[in-house]
């Protein structure tokens, strides 16, 4: 089947109110321990698919594995549905990797980072996208897009939540940078469709900072949430949709350490309104998370 365009994906989205089997609850699971050296090719060739299953339904197939000392996190994607492999070009693949249970989304990583978030890189720009409901009918924004689209296998999205009552920061960088740390990320789109391969150093280090124990991890695919300007509802300045750009995001951005205000300028923030969350649900929005012991 041919997949959709971006958009007619749009208008249906601007259409329909359903929700692809959004899920926030947390499943616990005991990861068992692998010794087979992994290519990190993003295919599930050396994987025990059996005893490393996380979760397998219409939307992803997930698997995860410690290595045998236990300072080694793997974890497998794959995307299972036509529709969501096409969301994820769009919006990104974001996984959350957190030992604080009251904030699970402290430090996630968006990979492929999605078209959508490259606009991140000109704050007005991204704001004009989140704000206009016109601005995916004009043919000059949706052929950018889809320029765009092979940057996103090149770039990653970093995301934080400083404490859970928090608004989220992202910011752009290399999928160099984010690898520069010893976390690794091998992708497949040709055998398996869209599948990830992670390896997670469990030693405190840049993106996720968490070391060996019990951790929270989610999958998720979160679409821009679209306040269009007759519905928006203009509250105080708080929330950050952009960095300082220099590059990808290397102005003001310590990859090592984080800590807040480093994504510039702080736009209004504005509430979403009914029609920004079915649209938001539309494009493809859901999450699974875990405990991992």
């Amino acid at each position: 089947m041919k997949p959709l365009s971006l958009f007619s994906t749009f208008i249906l989205a601007l259409l329909t109110i359903s929700m692809m089997g959004c899920s926030g609850s947390k499943n616990t699971t005991t990861l068992s321990s692998m010794d087979a050296t992994l290519s990190l090719d993003g295919e599930p060739t050396e994987w025990d698919l059996e005893s490393t299953r996380l979760l397998m339904d219409d939307r992803f197939h997930i698997y995860a594995s410690k290595n045998s000392a236990g300072d080694v996190l793997y974890v497998y994607i794959n995307v299972a549905s036509p529709f969501l492999q096409e969301a994820v070009k769009r919006s990104g693949l974001t996984l959350y990797l957190s030992s604080d249970k009251d904030n699970p989304e402290a430090r996630g990583v968006t990979y492929p980072s999605g078209t959508f978030n490259l606009l991140r890189d000109n704050p007005g720009f991204y704001d004009d996208f989140l704000r206009d409901r016109e601005w995916l009918g004009k043919k000059e924004n949706i052929d950018n897009l889809q320029a765009s689209e092979p940057r996103i296998y090149e770039t990653a999205t970093l995301k934080e939540k400083y404490d859970k009552k928090s608004t989220q920061d992202a910011a752009n960088v290399p999928l160099s940078m984010v690898q520069s740390e010893g976390t690794v990320i091998g992708l497949d789109t040709v055998q398996t469709g869209l599948s990830l391969e992670w390896m997670i150093p469990l030693d405190q280090t840049a993106p996720f900072q968490v070391s060996s124990g019990e951790l929270i991890m989610g999958i998720a695919i979160e679409p821009p949430m679209f306040v269009f300007r007759s519905d928006e509802d203009i509250t105080q300045p708080s929330s950050r949709v952009g960095q300082g750009y220099g590059g990808y995001g290397y102005g003001g951005y310590g990859y090592g350490g984080y800590g807040q205000g480093r994504y510039g300028r702080r736009p209004q923030r504005r509430a979403p309104s009914d029609q920004g969350h079915a649209v938001r649900r539309s494009l493809g929005e859901t999450e699974v998370w875990f405990t991992l012991k």
